[in-house]
């Protein structure tokens, strides 16, 4: 009796195309001419949730404006809000998963943990409406609102001369300002 071949089969990445049809995508299937190979790394266990082909909108109901909206309304709650202006951890994780949830931050590796802006992050300003939120830490704050140009380098010098004993107090009204300020300039385009 003659030994049975077995084909091996490598998982598969449908390449974009105008139209795709809705189908259901096998683990397993046979590659075809019109797919490219997964690499080892998008067939461990968080697939494509990670690299280039990471966390597209997870909410594609929302467009751009209502994603811009939402993010607004994190902001202001945040600044001007009844709670504690700088997230503490469990704040973080919310606003972190809020920030996966409308396609604005997206998994490029799962070992060690790491994130990046998606282009649709880039595009409305996600890390500084986070340092609006206070979703950095305290002291890469400055540094993003100069980089954005609503705090002048000798703003942000005065700000790392200070003590870290009450960061909050120290920076709140230099991140209120900086967020009226862009809200300003963005009525004006």
């Amino acid at each position: 009796m003659a030994p049975t071949q077995t084909k091996l089969t490598a998982p598969t990445r449908e390449k974009p195309s105008a139209e795709k049809p809705e189908v259901e995508k096998q683990p397993s299937q046979a590659l075809r001419v019109d797919q490219e190979p997964l690499s080892t790394h998008q067939q461990t266990e968080h697939a494509n949730k990670c690299g280039p082909f990471g966390s597209p909108n997870e909410n594609p109901a929302m467009n751009k404006a209502e994603i811009m909206a939402e993010l607004e309304n994190m902001a202001v709650d945040r600044l001007f809000g009844d709670r504690p202006w700088l997230a503490d951890r469990e704040t973080n994780a919310a606003v972190h998963q809020k920030l996966v949830q409308m396609g604005l931050v997206e998994q490029v590796c799962a070992e060690p943990p790491t994130w990046r802006n998606t282009p649709l992050g880039k595009e409305l300003d996600v890390d500084l409406f986070s340092a609006f939120m206070g979703h950095h830490y305290e002291w890469e704050i400055p540094g993003i609102l100069e980089e954005h140009h609503l705090l002048d380098e000798s703003e942000a010098d005065a700000i790392y001369e200070m003590s870290e004993a009450d960061a909050e107090s120290v920076l709140i009204e230099y991140v209120r300002r900086a967020y009226l300020n862009y809200r300003k300039t963005q009525f004006l385009h």
